[in-house]
């Protein structure tokens, strides 16, 4: 996800696999994004536009 970058995301990917927890929570429960955030960067609007990498105000 590029608004969290690779070393985030990837960081978090292994965390998510060790706990066999979802990287969604992960992100909520660390702060990075509120769930409102998560949930529209992961739209499929959102996903298949230009300018991918900007959270929706």
């Amino acid at each position: 996800m590029p608004v969290l970058g690779y070393d985030v995301c990837s960081a978090i990917a292994k965390r998510a696999l060790a706990q066999d927890r979802k990287v969604t929570d992960l992100i909520v429960e660390d702060r990075l994004l509120s769930t409102e955030q998560l949930a529209a960067l992961l739209q499929p609007d959102a996903l298949t536009r230009p300018n991918i990498g900007r959270i929706p105000a």
